[in-house]
């Protein structure tokens, strides 16, 4: 897969003859002579056609070209814009971050391209009345108080088109029929089931949890009073519920139930953990802000039993195994691509397979 726009040269031998001297690039060659060469291009690989491409420069405004397809700058910021008003992807302002972004985008862009080309070879096709749908879950999920006159005018502060967005959901749409078509037949026999448990079994246990109460404020001053408060013999649930800013359990008395450790922010859980049962712990600084929290009881650790999670564990292996299927057949297609990248949107690895999904900027490689 071709990845830069550096001028390749021609070689610099030819079998013009057992003892003459070699002939440099600048010497007009007979007809016997330009047939050798011609010839020995084709047998190292891709053929005159190979070489002259490789002189090629990308026209300007250019981000990519694929194939015989040039993709524009312009092009591939309306995809952005598209995007932004699907999904909220918004283009980062620090010059690296912009950077890395740009090249996540026209590496994205040129992979959406050469599924499109995967489906048409497959007979896959995206109905519009399934577009039709998704476009009207999408603007009723993003834009829940203004429904369809917020998604025209987002569309309208962004410069995107309707059009745009319908074919960036056909894209995604697409990516999911191809994955089920390549990768949706998979299977785990039971033997198989039996062998991945005794790999993962230890990971599979129930770890040791503690039942936790948990108040959040907004400084350490407020937090150290808290403390006071709660030591003094006032009711952890009475604080919480007059003080914690955490309103998913503000009105349950700060409960946050039986959690593990890795359940939690790594310097809460270091408290969470060393805590006494019974006793109140913090403060702690999490994102969340300002932290006290009470340790009720802890629940002991359980050992996996392949009955209990079964299910679970053969949709796991299901989609690990469909995952592997689809990045081995998404190499292949990647790598069978020719693709020519700009400086400022060349991937750092353009033939590294992306995530499932990264037809939106950023999630892949």
């Amino acid at each position: 897969m071709t990845s830069s726009t550096t001028d390749a040269t021609a070689p610099s031998e030819t079998g013009a003859g057992p003892e003459e001297p070699v002939a440099p690039p600048r010497v007009r060659l007979g007809r016997r002579e330009w047939t050798a060469l011609v010839a020995t291009l084709a047998v190292l690989g891709g053929g005159l056609a190979w070489w002259l491409a490789g002189r090629d420069d990308l026209p300007d405004g250019a981000a990519f070209r694929i194939g015989d397809q040039v993709v524009t700058a312009k092009e591939v910021d309306r995809r952005v814009d598209a995007l932004e008003a699907l999904y909220g992807v918004t283009e980062p302002t620090g010059r690296s971050e912009r950077a890395d972004f740009l090249r996540d985008a026209a590496k994205s862009m040129a992979v959406q391209l050469m599924l499109q080309d995967e489906a048409r070879e497959r007979d896959v096709v995206v109905p519009a009345k399934e577009v039709d749908g998704t476009l009207q879950q999408l603007v009723e999920q993003r834009y829940p108080d203004g429904g369809r006159t917020a998604f025209v005018a987002a569309l309208g502060a962004l410069g995107a088109t309707e059009e745009q967005v319908r074919r960036e959901i056909a894209d995604q749409l697409l990516v999911s029929k191809l994955f089920d078509d390549v990768a949706g037949d998979v299977a785990v026999d039971d033997a198989e089931l039996a062998d991945t448990f005794e790999e993962r079994k230890a990971d599979l246990g129930t770890p040791v949890r503690r039942s936790l109460r948990n108040i959040v404020v907004a400084d350490r001053a407020t937090a150290q009073a808290v403390v006071r408060r709660l030591r003094q013999g006032t009711p952890f649930a009475q604080v919480a519920r007059s003080v914690s800013l955490d309103t998913a359990t503000r009105d349950r008395g700060g409960l946050l139930g039986p959690v593990a450790s890795a359940d939690l922010e790594k310097a809460y859980a270091q408290a969470a953990f060393a805590a006494p049962v019974g006793r109140v712990f913090g403060p702690v600084k999490t994102q969340y802000g300002w932290n006290v929290g009470l340790v009720e009881r802890q629940l002991p650790a359980a050992p996996a039993r392949l009955a209990d999670v079964r299910d679970a564990l053969r949709r796991t292996v299901l989609a690990e195994k469909s995952l592997s299927r689809w990045r081995s057949w998404l190499r292949t297609v990647i790598t069978g691509h020719d693709v020519t990248y700009a400086d400022a949107y060349r991937p750092a690895d353009p033939d590294a397979v992306p995530d499932l999904g990264q037809a939106q900027v950023g999630e892949g490689e």
